[in-house]
């Protein structure tokens, strides 16, 4: 439940932060750093004299991996089920989604008044 309450506004917290740090300027540094904006020094490397350390990934690892995640498929299905419960309270209260800490720390205490009841 707590997850459900919060993970929305993390999630959010997280996005800005990402795009916060790969947009920032990188000053030079005596110390090897490369100077540049993140997002710019990765997706155009040639544009710092670097070139493109990506590394290809063949079929078979990708099978490998989806294999994996249709094995944590079950876990996964079975907090669905909560999740879905959850937006069905969430639809028939006329609870909204909270946007900040203190509105999900307000849906957490209301869903754990519901499931008390």
């Amino acid at each position: 439940m707590k997850w459900f309450c919060f993970h929305g506004v993390l999630q959010e917290d997280l996005n800005n932060v990402r795009n916060h740090w790969n947009t920032h300027r990188i000053r030079p540094s005596r110390y090897g750093t490369v100077p540049g904006v993140p997002d710019v020094l990765y997706y155009l490397p040639q544009h710092s004299g670097s070139f493109d350390c990506k590394i290809s990934v063949s079929a078979e690892k990708v099978r490998e991996m989806e294999i994996q995640l249709i094995d944590d498929h079950s876990v996964e299905s079975e907090l669905n089920i909560y999740q879905e419960y959850f937006h069905y309270v969430m639809d028939n209260e006329n609870y909204y989604y909270p946007n900040n800490a203190e509105e999900a720390v307000e849906l957490f205490q209301k869903l754990l008044a519901i499931a008390g009841s």
